[in-house]
C-alpha cells in the first residue's frame, strides 16, 4: 500500500491511501499465458497455494491458456532418436497436465 503526500505534509490519512490489491490479478508473471508458459518450462511449480487467490474468471483464463499450450506441445514433432527432446516434451506435458488438475481441484473447493 502506497500513500500520496506532498513533501512537508503530515502522515497520510486513510483517504489518501491507494490500495493495489484490488488492481492486481492472481497470475504470476502478469498474464495467464505467461504463467502457463512458465509452469510448462518449470520456472513456476504449481501447487494449491499457486491458485489460492484466483477468482472464477481467472480459473477459466488459466484453463484456456493451459489447454492451448498443451495442444501446441503435443503437436510438436520430435525426431525419433532424440531422447533428450522427447523427455523435455514429456516433462512439459506432465507439468501442464498437473497444473490443470490442481487448478480444477482448487476451483472445485472454491464453490
Amino acid at each position: 500500500m502506497l500513500s500520496r503526500r506532498t513533501p512537508g505534509s503530515q502522515a497520510p490519512s486513510e483517504g489518501d491511501r491507494v490500495h493495489f490489491s484490488a488492481l492486481m490479478g492472481g497470475f504470476i508473471g502478469g498474464s495467464a499465458y505467461t504463467m502457463v508458459r512458465d509452469i510448462a518450462e518449470g520456472y513456476i511449480i504449481a501447487s494449491e497455494l499457486t491458485f489460492k487467490k484466483f477468482q472464477a474468471g481467472e480459473f477459466q483464463q488459466f484453463g484456456f491458456e493451459a489447454d492451448k499450450l498443451l495442444r501446441e506441445v503435443r503437436a510438436t514433432v520430435v525426431p525419433a532418436g532424440d531422447v533428450e527432446a522427447t523427455q523435455k516434451r514429456h516433462r512439459k506435458m506432465q507439468r501442464l497436465q498437473l497444473a490443470m488438475t490442481i487448478a480444477n481441484n482448487a476451483r472445485a473447493k472454491l464453490r
